[in-house]
């Protein structure tokens, strides 16, 4: 076995399956219809109880920014997260509900190359919250280009059930973020993926929700360098989720990913978990160390991972298993 993993194979690029768009379009067509019944029940757009400390206004008519994408938009859209967080956290603080939406991810999972701080990621959450009935609105009828992140906002709100007054809709998120990925909307992805992977098949009637759609899409947003699609896809192959095991592939995905600029800290504790245990790789200790390091403080499994191999080893490296959105 190699000491490092090797590059992508081109076979990666046969295995992604073709995305099944006429019955997503199909779910999102039924899905507007009753939203636009219901309508009128939404609740006010600043919600009671729920409101960050950031300073936010109502949004004109389909004009989130004047231009269309807020400045970092593109910036994150092609996995420059890094370049993008400052102009992003500029309109973030400005109450910019786009900005919300990039700053819970990025927050969240550390991807602009800092320390996850999740005080945060909710406080931006919360910002779409606040912002519900101002994000529904555009979904239905803002600018054609911007609408897909508003799906993917309303589908994200459904599933942790943030939306003021209602329950947890997993049809709904599913249909919502579903629409969003067949407009080709890359943060849309991994939260359809997550679904798929979690909440079994055949929401709606209409929807591919299976484990082979978790891996497609999940597949796709990692070619297109997705960083959290990247470790996502890492974890599938090692796990054999939707696809065949193979600890190869696995560890050749988390290689790129922890290699990023800015670097995954979920996928430099994979390579930590590959090197300790001789997954696919040469076994290595102090690769090992050396990742877990790399990650301890931006990972929390990383961090304990590399305190108990400092203390002799014992136990069973932790690894997430688990599609990241």
């Amino acid at each position: 076995m190699s000491k490092h993993p090797v590059r992508r194979h081109k076979a990666d690029d046969a295995r992604k399956r073709a995305w099944p768009l006429a019955p997503i379009l199909l779910a999102a067509c039924l899905l507007f219809a009753c939203s636009s019944f219901f309508g009128k029940d939404d609740p006010p757009a600043a919600a009671q109880g729920g409101a960050p400390a950031v300073q936010s206004q109502a949004l004109p008519e389909g004009a989130p920014a004047k231009d269309g994408k807020i400045p970092g938009e593109d910036q994150y859209l092609k996995g420059y997260y890094a370049a993008a967080f400052p102009p992003i956290a500029t309109a973030y603080q400005g109450g910019n509900v786009r900005a919300a939406f990039y700053m819970r991810i990025m927050l969240q999972y550390g991807l602009h190359g800092q320390p996850p701080n999740p005080a945060e990621a909710e406080r931006a959450a919360r910002v779409m919250v606040a912002r519900y009935a101002d994000i529904q609105r555009l979904a239905k009828s803002g600018p054609l280009d911007l609408r897909p992140l508003y799906h993917t906002a309303l589908a994200y709100l459904s599933y942790n059930a943030l939306i003021p007054g209602k329950e947890r809709d997993v049809s709904l998120a599913a249909g919502e973020a579903g629409y969003a990925v067949s407009d080709g909307f890359l943060p849309a992805y991994n939260l359809y993926a997550h679904i798929a992977c979690n909440e079994g098949s055949g929401i709606l009637g209409f929807l591919s929700l299976s484990k082979g759609s978790c891996f497609s899409t999940t597949s796709k947003a990692a070619g297109a360098s997705d960083l959290l699609a990247m470790g996502n896809l890492s974890y599938l192959f090692r796990e054999g989720v939707g696809t065949d095991k193979d600890p190869m592939r696995a560890a050749n995905w988390a290689h790129i990913a922890a290699n990023k600029i800015p670097p995954s800290p979920r996928a430099q504790n994979d390579m930590g978990y590959f090197y300790e245990t001789g997954a696919s790789v040469t076994k290595d200790l102090a690769e090992a160390k050396r990742y877990y390091g790399l990650a301890e403080a931006r990972y929390p499994l990383a961090k304990r991972n590399l305190e108990r191999l400092n203390k002799g080893g014992a136990g069973t490296p932790a690894i997430s298993n688990e599609i990241d959105y």
